[in-house]
């Protein structure tokens, strides 16, 4: 799961570490930048706040960064109308799957991740959103986030059946995209 020992710089630890449950102390107050992404099947009952406070607890004076993606998937390219390409349906059974829909409602921690942060105290709280991808860069788009799928798939067993519909999608220009965010915000001493 991680990098070889001997490929990491000597000051560099790298160990599994529950979000949610609580801090090891000598993690308290140990780090400058903390940086969490792709954490959306930890969150439950709709409430990041357990993660976030304890990352909070992590960090020093310093910076938190939490990246994630929405899960509305949507397609570039020119499906028929109406059409729910493989994509789509495979990232609905994500969705489904980890209790969430596939596309956030707007009280979903997901839509209000930056005012959760302040409410948790961190200040100076933006939201980078990723515009769409040029028109020259969707088949990158779509390759790199249809390779993801397909390891979620392998993994999850979810929408095995989907897979070849999937290629097929990339192969005639649809390809599937979904937004990532980072939220960023500070802890003040």
């Amino acid at each position: 799961m991680f990098p070889a020992q001997h490929t990491l710089a000597q000051n560099v630890k790298l160990e599994i570490l529950d979000a949610a449950a609580d801090v090891p102390l000598e993690y308290i107050d140990a780090f400058d930048l903390i940086h969490i992404r792709l954490v959306l099947a930890a969150v439950y009952n709709n409430d990041p706040r357990p993660i976030l406070r304890n990352m909070i607890r992590m960090l020093k004076p310093g910076v938190l960064q939490w990246g994630e993606i929405m899960l509305d998937a949507y397609v570039l390219g020119k499906p028929r109308e109406g059409q729910k390409t493989a994509s789509m349906k495979i990232m609905a059974l994500i969705a489904q799957q980890i209790g969430t829909t596939a596309v956030a409602p707007e009280d979903s921690w997901l839509i209000n991740l930056p005012s959760i942060f302040e409410e948790c105290g961190l200040q100076g709280v933006e939201c980078a959103r990723a515009s769409e991808p040029r028109r020259e860069m969707w088949k990158y788009w779509g390759n790199v986030l249809s390779a993801a799928i397909e390891e979620i798939v392998a993994v999850s067993r979810l929408g095995r059946e989907y897979l070849r519909d999937l290629a097929a999608e990339n192969d005639r220009g649809d390809y599937v995209y979904v937004e990532p965010r980072i939220v960023t915000g500070y802890k003040i001493v």
